[in-house]
């Protein structure tokens, strides 16, 4: 049964992450992306979606898998990889250098930009002042 709902999970914060990518496209294309919505705080949650979409999705195959050898329908010896323990190894190996090859690069991009900071755009705009500017001096 958690396999079934996990599942769903998965699928359905899939069609979330895409519902709410486009929802912003759109929103961009009409040039409301500066307009605070209702949509921001949701917005700000999605950073978690990919990673309990991607754990529900490990958990449905875990569960999908375990009740063949449950019922007799498979021994757990035929469910055993056959590899040999050295490539096993080598493989986790490769997994975790991919990984922390990423992560290190995701931390020097973010570092990269956050130490550049704010910047002036390279065309310039003129500055036109709102229609209700009443400089200091001349309030009365």
């Amino acid at each position: 049964m958690a396999g079934v709902w996990s599942f769903r999970v998965m699928v359905g914060l899939g069609f979330l992450m895409l519902l709410v990518t486009l929802v912003y496209v759109w929103r961009w294309r009409q040039g409301k992306l500066d307009d605070p919505g209702r949509l921001y705080p949701l917005l700000l949650a999605m950073p978690l979606a990919p990673h309990l979409a991607n754990f529900s999705g490990w958990i449905a195959t875990e569960m999908g898998r375990q009740p063949w050898i449950v019922q007799g329908l498979l021994r757990t010896g035929d469910a055993v990889s056959q590899l040999n323990p050295l490539w096993v190894l080598l493989s986790l190996a490769a997994f975790w250098v991919v990984y922390l090859t990423l992560i290190g690069l995701d931390v020097f991009l973010l570092t990269r930009t956050a130490r550049a900071g704010m910047h002036e755009p390279d065309v310039e705009t003129p500055s036109v002042p709102a229609p209700d500017y009443v400089p200091e001096g001349a309030r009365a």
